[in-house]
């Protein structure tokens, strides 16, 4: 499940990366994210995992990854979509799925242990993509923080006021847009 990006257009997360501290991010980081997100896109979809790299310290991000998505989701309804809506931004969601409530949700998995005030924006922006794209409603956006020690669940942060938080993304988009 390569990120690739050759729409031409800014992504959600080349928009909102000048408002994030990335000093403290690592090559070891982005292999993490991009092997845990390969996983759990596999296991959503029900097909086998075979990993372009693997570090066994990502074992307790995956589990608790599984464990949230078995409690949680219902159905999927789409996985590692890239969506754009032209003359605009693009993005790659992680997950729509139904939850175990039945609620139409946006998943955005986070192997960070901390959380970030960007992530409202960047799942109302990517939730406004599948409304233009796919027609379909959300109900909820959340972000699952995936936990790095075994035996703990995965947290998430459920955002319900999408357009508050599309506001902000669109001010940032703006921002970015006069720069660019």
């Amino acid at each position: 499940m390569d990120y690739v990006n050759d729409t031409g257009l800014p992504s959600v997360t080349d928009i909102l990366n000048c408002y994030i501290d990335t000093r403290w991010f690592k090559k070891e980081h982005t292999d993490r994210g991009t092997g845990v997100h390969d996983f759990l896109a596999c296991y959503a979809l029900g097909i086998p995992h075979i990993p372009k790299i693997w570090n066994p310290l990502w074992n307790s991000y995956v589990e608790s990854g599984r464990e949230w998505f078995d409690r949680n989701i219902k159905d999927v309804l789409m996985v590692e979509e890239r969506l754009q809506i032209d003359g605009l931004y693009t993005g790659k969601l992680d997950m729509v799925a139904i939850l175990s409530d039945k609620r139409t949700a946006l998943v955005d998995w986070k192997t960070s242990q901390a959380t970030a005030k960007t992530w409202k924006g960047q799942t109302a922006a990517y939730q406004n993509l599948v409304q233009e794209n796919a027609g379909i409603d959300i109900d909820v956006r959340v972000s699952v923080r995936l936990r790095s020690e075994f035996q703990k669940r995965a947290l998430d942060n459920y955002y319900t006021d999408f357009q508050k938080d599309l506001n902000n993304f669109n001010g940032a988009f703006i921002a970015y847009s006069a720069y660019m």
